[in-house]
């Protein structure tokens, strides 16, 4: 179409009033030529930008600002209702100062618990210690006559521990005399009888020499054999009964020893008896201590619940009021009048930091994206009260990227908010990034923005925003022929 605008207006001459133009000449005027560079300008630059130009590829996550490790949770110390709050969002507070006050009505209805059971309790242990002195009376009497039985019982194993331990030396010293004699004259056989074997060995080697010589016949030779074999075999014997009397004595010792134990544990049931009638002889005096331990121990009970109603009155003047146990500003207050509390439960969080901290920022991309994020590159910061399109975004610089996608404990412990980690991990594994915000003395934040110098707004710690990075610049002609793409990625 542009090629037929010039065509059609570079060969037609027109006349203007200067003048015809002579024959076999084509004129051209000067707004024609100007026409024509104006569309072969723009045909440039679309050509120019479409092989050169950039369009950036932005990784999108969410993120906070605060100063690493200064956003602290406070929690309950005990449970309860709250029934007011004494601070607010951004109030400054300090170390030890009122937070709040709980009504509770668990202590409440315990110490009114307490009380009724040390009622029963005192009712009881009157009842109880009837009982007791009319038992002790009984035992003392039982204890007189068990105390008779028991001694005679000792006098009967006295005198069979007397005379187990006689029969018992008397067998030893017989028996291993048996045996002593016994294994000498086994060993002065089995000596004799190895100097036998001996013999017949020379005497088997010398008849195997004159075997050989043709001085002896075969006969003559296995009778020899057999004589040395039947002397190794009774010298074998001979040691196999030696062993067998050793077993004897071992088996015999051990008769002995088992005899031996039966009359020490008869011997300890003798002292144990005796042991117990000394106890019974004194156990009057014993129970007599014993009912005042009794009398004392009731009232110990009684006493234990005088000390736990005190103790509840205590907590109840102790637990009431939540102190804050640092200096700061209340950031967030998770629990509102009238709710009901546990021990241990998130109720708000403190920002921590001092005037020195520099404030910074966390953000959270999903993995995809935050695995192509590196140190060193710009990110945006738009927090979530300030209008993006008005204002623009701070400018920080990314200071470090996560390894390894981060897990909920992780962001709990990084923001202090069970809440907002869900938040941030609530699609899929996120990376984390931290980022530095860059400074700028003319902006009324006192950082930088990239479309203006900010709102009045100031930005503080705790504060959610949006995050972006440009993770990838790409040239249009990319999108349509991706071969062209940068760096040959897919």
């Amino acid at each position: 179409m542009f090629l037929d605008f010039l065509r059609k207006n570079l060969k037609k001459p027109q006349n203007h009033g200067v003048g015809r133009a002579k024959p076999g000449f084509v004129v051209v005027f000067p707004r024609h030529w100007a026409l024509a560079l104006v569309f072969a300008g723009l045909a440039l630059l679309t050509l120019g930008y479409l092989f050169f130009g950039e369009i950036p590829i932005t990784a999108k996550g969410d993120g906070m600002f605060l100063v690493p490790g200064t956003v602290i949770p406070f929690q309950a110390k005990a449970g309860g209702m709250i029934r007011k709050w004494h601070v607010t969002v951004g109030e400054s507070v300090v170390k030890g100062q009122l937070l709040a006050t709980l009504d509770q009505p668990v202590i409440e209805e315990q110490l009114a618990l307490a009380k009724q059971k040390l009622n029963d309790v005192e009712a009881k242990n009157k009842s109880l210690e009837m009982f007791v002195r009319t038992y002790i009376e009984m035992e003392k009497a039982a204890g007189v006559r068990k105390g008779a039985m028991i001694r005679e019982r000792v006098a009967v194993l006295q005198q069979e521990i007397a005379k187990d331990k006689a029969i018992v030396e008397k067998v030893y010293k017989r028996k291993m005399a048996y045996l002593g004699r016994h294994e000498t004259d086994l060993r002065q056989v089995r000596d004799l009888s190895k100097q036998r074997e001996t013999e017949s060995s020379r005497k088997l080697e010398l008849t195997r020499q004159l075997r050989q010589q043709s001085l002896r016949s075969e006969d003559q030779l296995l009778t020899v054999k057999q004589e040395k074999i039947n002397h190794r075999d009774r010298v074998n014997q001979l040691g196999l009964q030696l062993i067998q009397i050793g077993l004897d004595k071992i088996k015999f010792e051990e008769s002995i020893l088992q005899t031996l134990n039966r009359i020490a544990d008869a011997e300890a049931s003798v002292e144990d008896l005796e042991q117990l009638a000394e106890e019974l002889t004194s156990k009057s005096a014993q129970l007599e201590e014993q009912l005042a331990t009794t009398i004392y121990s009731m009232k110990m009970e009684a006493s234990e619940l005088v000390r736990a109603m005190d103790r509840f009155v205590r907590e109840l003047a102790d637990n009431r009021e939540i102190h804050s146990e640092y200096d700061g500003v209340i950031l967030e207050l998770t629990a509102g009048p009238g709710k009901l509390i546990n021990k241990g439960d998130s109720l708000g969080r403190v920002d921590t930091r001092m005037a020195q901290d520099i404030l910074g920022a966390v953000a959270y991309f999903k993995l995809a994206e935050g695995k192509k994020i590196k140190p060193g590159m710009k990110i945006r910061l738009t927090p979530a009260t300030v209008q993006r399109e008005r204002y623009g975004s701070i400018i920080a610089r990314v200071a470090s990227v996560s390894s390894y996608p981060v897990t909920t404990e992780k962001v709990i412990r990084v923001t202090g908010n069970p809440e907002l980690a869900a938040f941030f991990t609530r699609d899929e594994k996120q990376i984390e990034v931290y980022a530095e915000l860059l400074r700028d003395a003319g902006s009324v934040s006192g950082y930088q923005w990239d479309l203006s110098a900010g709102p009045v707004t100031e930005v503080t710690a705790g504060s959610l925003a949006s995050a972006m990075v440009n993770i990838e610049e790409r040239t249009p002609i990319s999108f349509v022929i991706p071969l062209l793409r940068k760096g040959g990625g897919p």
